[in-house]
């Protein structure tokens, strides 16, 4: 069972997308609008959702049917239901795949490293993560000025 179905129930009240993220993500991913993108751990969806709103197909991946739940309905978001280490998507089915803030939740990260490599074309897979060892020293303020690290390949 997933965390998050015990610690998630008011998640998308406390967690807002952040702009300058959704930003960021959009020129690092580089696709012309209607591409498809996964979001794994994808939470109560609002990475997903500002995604959709930018015009892009987000097929978001989460384990916790409470953080589903909580999300708002859009008609270019699918919901799966799954682990970053066996994903439920096709191989070779996204244009690009995003994971905001949830690396640190993966069991085996290689395994979730190559099923992001099974299920993407050709484009790019972009993370932002932190060092969990310095989670209680940061929050937004410091998180968002110093700790921001986004990988893509």
């Amino acid at each position: 069972m997933s965390i998050y179905n015990s610690i998630g129930q008011q998640y998308s009240k406390t967690r807002v997308p952040d702009i300058r993220i959704v930003n960021k993500l959009i020129d690092l991913l580089n696709l012309s609008e209607g591409s498809i993108i996964a979001d794994i751990g994808a939470g109560s969806g609002g990475y997903s959702l500002a995604l959709a709103n930018q015009g892009f197909i987000v097929n978001a991946v989460e384990p916790s049917v409470v953080m589903q739940k909580q999300a708002v309905e859009h008609q270019q978001i699918k919901w799966f239901t799954g682990y970053a280490e066996n994903l439920p998507l096709l191989d070779n089915s996204v244009d690009a795949v995003v994971s905001i803030l949830v690396t640190h939740h993966f069991s085996h990260l290689e395994k979730a490293f190559q099923e992001m490599h099974r299920i993407i074309r050709d484009g790019a897979i972009s993370l932002l993560t932190f060092d969990i060892r310095l989670a209680q020293k940061i929050w937004l303020s410091v998180f968002m000025g110093r700790c921001i690290t986004i990988f893509t390949t």
